[in-house]
């Protein structure tokens, strides 16, 4: 993948269905270092955090009493600048911001703790548009 301005915003969505937690992976520079999104099943969450070696850590959480193991969900990502927002099904959920830039490493999809598939919908990088005086 190409570098971005770090001004880019970047959005993604995709269909997710888990049997426990399913996302994306974003800012990766190794197989243990980025940061995701992703909604956890059986903790019925919209999580976002850093993986830092094996853990994965959780920096927000909102929860959803209706997650259902098995069903499409929709979920959204939007990276601007040094934050992070998640959508589930439309519907804004959770957000976090780090303090660099979110759109400098690899993305990815993930599952952990069982099996998961993936509808990629939409990805799309928005360049800022700026005029000097």
């Amino acid at each position: 993948m190409s570098k971005f301005d770090p001004l880019a915003i970047f959005d993604l969505s995709a269909k997710l269905s888990t049997m426990a937690r399913g996302g994306f992976a974003f800012d990766q520079y190794s197989p243990t270092d980025d940061k995701w999104v992703a909604i956890g099943v059986q903790t019925k969450q919209v999580l976002i955090g850093p993986r830092q070696g094996n853990n994965f850590v959780i920096n927000a959480a909102a929860c959803k009493s209706t997650f259902t193991a098995g069903v499409d969900y929709l979920l959204g990502v939007s990276l601007r600048g040094s934050s992070v927002s998640a959508t589930l099904d439309g519907q804004v959920m959770a957000g976090f911001s780090y303090y660099g830039v979110t759109i400098e490493g690899r993305l990815g999809v993930f599952a952990k703790g069982g099996t998961g598939r993936s509808t990629p919908r939409r990805s799309r990088p928005t360049m800022p548009k700026c005029g000097l005086r």
